[in-house]
């Protein structure tokens, strides 16, 4: 009887967690997929990240990893697997979205952050980060994928990302969907490799950076927050001493371990 009596207990308790996970998740139920079903839910805290993606699992810590919900779904004979990253802040959900979006083939208007390809929706909503991706590509698996993510979209609290006052210039809004927050060295190496030497001997930085690139050049426009004010001008002389193969520009902020960084290899007069 001790030994039910526990199974029972156990089975209550994973109960109880499960609903409390959920609360936590925008997740999808099985109203939203008629004729579909969810084939698998899992949950993952902390270091379980491990068992999940493996190599990558340093980057989310580093941003603010805190839960994760996996849901694979089976629909109209398309697979859809969606994990909800619940990361500690809003801004850290911001950065692993922009490290993590690639080649978007269309931005919709259904949020603020989103990034549509054929195999793959993903999103930045407050403080939870979300991968939606079908295994078929074609229109069909797009539409249902959109259908998806307007339900978890209804479900969201919209406290979204608020991009840095610096990049709200009405010049830089055509090029604002590709902001990158980056946090730490893992953040760099896959957000913005560009610079990876260049912040090489530096620690615990944060970088908001929009890369501009056409047929005059590129420009690298950045908000930079550094670990100290010694870290900054360190930085300063080491871009300095750079100046003479490409143009820098420094611009001060309130914050004094905090910079406006711009990099181009435009000239002044060719520029806008």
């Amino acid at each position: 009887m001790k030994i039910i009596r526990t199974i029972i207990f156990v089975g209550l308790f994973a109960s109880h967690l499960f609903a409390q996970a959920e609360k936590l998740f925008p997740s999808i139920v099985e109203g939203d997929i008629p004729g579909g079903k969810i084939t698998r839910t899992s949950y993952y805290n902390g270091d379980a990240l491990w068992g999940l993606i493996d190599g990558g699992a340093d980057l989310y810590l580093e941003y603010g990893f805190d839960k994760l919900l996996l849901q694979e779904i089976e629909w109209c004979g398309i697979k859809f697997r969606i994990e909800f990253y619940k990361m500690n802040d809003v801004k850290s959900a911001f950065g692993i979205y922009s490290v993590s979006q690639y080649k978007c083939n269309k931005n919709d208007t259904l949020t603020k952050f989103i990034c549509i390809t054929a195999y793959q929706v993903q999103s930045a909503l407050g403080k939870i980060y979300i991968s939606l991706a079908n295994d078929k590509g074609n229109d069909v698996a797009v539409n249902l994928s959109l259908q998806l993510f307007n339900n978890i979209l209804s479900r969201t609290t919209k406290i979204f990302f608020d991009i840095p006052d610096y990049f709200k210039k009405d010049s830089l809004k055509p090029f604002i969907n590709d902001l990158k927050f980056i946090k730490g060295k893992l953040g760099l190496q896959n957000g913005f490799p560009a610079w990876s030497d260049l912040f090489d001997q530096f620690q615990n930085f944060e970088i908001y950076v929009l890369p501009i690139e056409n047929e005059k050049g590129y420009s690298y426009i950045s908000q930079i927050k550094f670990e100290s004010v010694t870290d900054l001008q360190r930085f300063k002389k080491i871009t300095e001493e750079q100046s003479t193969k490409k143009i820098t520009k420094t611009i001060p902020l309130t914050s004094r371990n905090e910079i406006i960084f711009i990099e181009t290899n435009i000239k002044e007069e060719n520029q806008k």
